[in-house]
């Protein structure tokens, strides 16, 4: 039965009119698979079928180099290059750029230790989406243009568009005439995202300060966002060398402070004897 549903999909047609890509598909048989398993949980089952994804899937995960970001950044248009920009800095999710409203944006730095104001994230899929997201010095000071020429809005999209919504709603085409432009490997546009998560993570964040960030339900989805490069693995035993080196000063700065007490110790204790004779 899931295979005739899996070759039943694969001929239907998504909005567009085109085939329903692979990655729709394997969506699709996650909902399916974790509905049977469910299933199994309450009782209704005995067992759920194992469901395979469908190989071919393009991965999102690629991360952009600082050379790449720059080209596409140069190649795009205005509101596509300010929306990356937002996308790489923060590590928002595209939809999350698209819906932001303009009194979800905060320019004052709250908290200490703040420096650029936050984005607020108001709804998501689970109650960790709900959260604010530090800015950029860079994001800031794009936010902030785009603030003062929508005449410093109450309520808004950041991002209008003549749609009927009203605000961006697809930025699929866009990003491939820009990467034309750039020269730049084909990447979704969700690798913007996978990009500033795994930025995070080589500038030493660890996984729980990116589960806040990025809004994830469990902090084994940010530690896929920790990739070990060889600079970071060589970076971290250059940090261990450095921990062992101090750990030794100071049991070599103690062992010298022991033995400049001893001595003291024995005069006084002979000096005493010497009293109670």
């Amino acid at each position: 039965m899931v295979a005739e549903y899996v070759a039943q999909r694969r001929t239907a047609k998504g909005r567009t009119g085109k085939p329903l890509a692979i990655a729709s598909l394997n969506r699709e048989l996650e909902v399916l698979r974790r509905g049977l398993r469910l299933a199994v949980e309450w009782k209704v089952l005995q067992r759920s079928p194992k469901i395979s994804k469908l190989r071919g899937e393009r991965k999102r995960d690629r991360i952009l180099a600082h050379e790449e970001e720059q080209s596409y950044l140069s190649a795009a248009c205005p509101l596509l290059r300010d929306i990356a920009t937002v996308l790489i800095d923060t590590g928002l999710q595209p939809g999350n750029v698209s819906v932001c409203l303009g009194h979800h944006v905060q320019f004052s730095p709250a908290g200490a230790g703040a420096k650029y104001g936050f984005v607020h994230i108001p709804a998501g899929k689970t109650d960790f989406a709900i959260r604010n997201v530090p800015l950029t010095a860079r994001a800031k000071a794009l936010l902030e243009v785009r603030y003062e020429q929508q005449g410093r809005p109450v309520e808004g999209w950041v991002f209008p568009a003549p749609t009927k919504t009203g605000r961006v709603q697809s930025m699929q085409s866009q990003p491939r005439r820009a990467l034309k432009r750039s020269g730049v490997n084909r990447f979704e546009v969700y690798c913007f995202r996978h990009t500033a998560l795994t930025r995070l993570g080589e500038a030493g964040a660890d996984a729980f300060a990116i589960q806040r960030i990025a809004g994830h339900s469990s902090v084994l989805i940010s530690q896929r966002y920790q990739h070990p490069t060889p600079e970071r693995i060589e970076s971290a035993f250059t940090a261990l060398e450095s921990y062992n080196r101090r750990k030794e000063s100071e049991l070599e700065e103690q062992g010298q402070a022991t033995r400049s007490i001893v001595p003291t110790i024995s005069t006084t204790v002979a000096f005493k004897a010497e009293d109670s004779q």
